[in-house]
């Protein structure tokens, strides 16, 4: 029997080639980070894939790499016909420190198919995989499920506060690795004794926690304040030199330092009460002490 030419051909295009595609194309990706962990904001965190397709990668068709945390696109380059290898960084942001995290989800697409003697087109794959990077010495925290809320309103004195005191928020440990203050001071008065420093954001959650203010070496007596707890208010000793050295610490761990020069504040005087022992006191006016509202939206005279 003649077996015509074109069937001929066809049984040997077949042979040679596997057929289309042999169903069994597959991708390969991992990821690694180096450093493995994190200390600080600002530090870069390289993320390398390596990407292996069975049995060969078209490059020539195109491929894509993404990583949802990367600060640029991922450059590629070809290690054979059937790997290529990748690289991103990440620098850590103040989010990132504040969680103990980063999360990286990679996303890598692209042409794959089979290594015959002849070529077809590839199948379009695509692979993912995601990457946890911790802050050093991790300690994973509970979901928080009450809110404190801190009504209290600060009471401005001359007199200094005793050395020492603390502010304790007897709630369930919370992981807390950012910074207490904004860095800036809203209201100071050198002569009614107080210093109001604005809270960062997002508002720390202190919960359970051990705060202290410290101004110059010395810890202060300080009061969360406000409607919406966004001020710290601390007493001012009377002895008091600037530049004043600002810094807070959470349970021991120093979480904010900074300088402050006191070029705003005020030297009110406090007003004195009459003597009932002297008749002869004469009784001063009551001067209230001014108050700028836009600087200082939670002080209790706004």
């Amino acid at each position: 029997m003649k077996i015509p030419f074109q069937a001929m051909l066809a049984f040997v295009f077949l042979f040679f080639s596997g057929g289309m595609c042999d169903g069994g194309e597959t991708l390969k990706l991992t990821v690694s980070a180096s450093p493995s962990t994190f200390t600080s904001v600002g530090e870069k965190i390289t993320f390398t894939y390596k990407i292996v397709g069975e049995d060969y990668i078209s490059f020539s068709t195109g491929y894509k790499v993404t990583n949802d945390v990367a600060d640029a696109a991922p450059v590629c380059s070809k290690v054979s016909s059937r790997e290529m290898s990748c690289t991103s960084t990440h620098t850590i942001t103040t989010e990132d420190f504040a969680l103990g995290y980063v999360t990286s989800n990679a996303t890598v697409q692209v042409h794959v198919g089979t290594h015959n003697l002849i070529s077809f087109r590839p199948v379009d794959l695509t692979e993912k995989a995601t990457t946890v990077v911790y802050i050093e010495n991790f300690v994973p925290s509970p979901t928080p499920t009450v809110t404190p809320t801190l009504t209290a309103t600060p009471v401005f004195t001359a007199t200094p506060s005793e050395t020492g005191q603390e502010i304790i928020i007897p709630q369930p440990n919370i992981l807390i690795l950012q910074p207490v203050l904004a860095g800036n001071v809203s209201a100071c008065d050198t002569g009614l004794g107080f210093i109001n420093f604005p809270m960062s954001e997002p508002i720390p959650d202190l919960t359970g926690k051990n705060l202290e203010v410290i101004f110059n070496g010395y810890k202060v007596n300080c009061t969360i304040a406000g409607s919406r707890n966004q001020v710290l208010s601390c007493s001012l000793p009377p002895d008091t030199t600037f530049p004043l050295q600002v810094g807070t610490t959470v349970d021991s761990v120093q979480v904010d330092s900074f300088s402050f020069d006191g070029a705003i504040c005020t030297k009110t005087v406090p007003t004195k009460e009459k003597d009932p022992n002297d008749p002869n006191t004469p009784i001063p006016p009551v001067v209230p002490t001014p108050v700028d509202c836009n600087a200082d939206p939670y002080n209790p005279a706004c």
